[in-house]
């Protein structure tokens, strides 16, 4: 794994998307805030749409942008539900660098 480079980008997808070039990204693992379940006190934000429809419509639109940055053998991991636990730790073991905040 010697000279692969790990990104995390922090921002809302629907700009930070932009700024990266077309087919350069291995891979997207991402979950999307979830439709009606969480106020981030946001006013344009994903998932508090009037609809389940607008909401889809919206993560239609980030992902032909994730498809956009991908390689052609690039791929996506998404994180999808109707619910959410507070309290989970994720651990990640490795170097993950440099941080971007959009």
């Amino acid at each position: 794994m010697a000279g692969n480079t790990v990104w995390i980008l922090v921002g809302d997808s629907r700009h930070v998307l932009g700024q990266i070039e077309p087919g350069i990204a291995q891979c997207c693992v991402t979950s999307p805030p979830y439709w009606g379940l969480r106020d981030y006190d946001h006013g344009d934000q994903i998932g508090a749409e009037s609809s389940p429809e607008a909401y889809v419509s919206n993560l239609v639109a980030v992902f032909r942008g994730v498809r956009r940055v991908l390689r052609d053998n690039g791929t996506l991991w998404l994180n999808v539900d109707d619910g959410y636990v507070v309290g989970v730790v994720v651990m990640y073991c490795g170097s993950a660098s440099p941080v971007t905040q959009a």
